[in-house]
């Protein structure tokens, strides 16, 4: 009886520990993702290429979580988010490319993603001058992946709007 008492003593501490809830940590905002050209842009170079030298130029500029996914004509390469400094400090910044076949060329856009390194920006300068970072970035993104392309030189239209560019459109 009295080893029953003990097993059942040490069941509930066992029990008690394992289910002890850890508390929440602050999370970290989703950085707040934007198109680095207002239209697509077109290159001769094949949908999977593009990604391809688009996560290469990813890496490059610093980006970890790089990933490249294809499906049917259509190809996407993602990285961060991380940290990367910036004359603003070092907020988090994330990055994707979309590109597809549209006959014998590729249509692609590149976004970028900028949040706090932590839960919150220090302060609304902070997130200002932050901000003004993202064409930058956007710029070495593209001197990294070296893709050669053609702006459109155009109004915007419906080919700006279509669902593939939304992140997660077509999974």
């Amino acid at each position: 009886m009295q080893h029953s008492a003990s097993l059942l003593s040490c069941a509930a501490l066992v029990a008690a520990v394992a289910c002890h809830r850890q508390p929440l940590a602050p999370g970290l905002l989703p950085p707040i993702e934007d198109y680095c050209w207002w239209t697509y842009q077109s290159t001769t170079v094949p949908f999977g290429a593009v990604a391809g030298h688009f996560a290469k130029g990813f890496a490059r500029v610093g980006f970890d979580h790089v990933q490249q996914f294809n499906a049917g004509d259509t190809a996407w390469a993602t990285a961060g988010p991380t940290p990367l400094d910036s004359p603003s400090g070092r907020p988090r910044w994330s990055a994707r490319v979309v590109a597809y076949a549209v006959g014998d060329s590729t249509h692609f856009r590149v976004f970028v993603g900028l949040a706090p390194r932590f839960s919150r920006w220090a302060n609304a300068a902070d997130s200002v001058a932050a901000e003004g970072n993202r064409i930058p970035m956007c710029g070495q993104i593209f001197a990294s992946a070296g893709v050669p392309s053609v702006r459109p030189g155009r109004d915007p239209n419906a080919l700006d709007s279509l669902p593939v560019w939304r992140r997660g459109a077509l999974r």
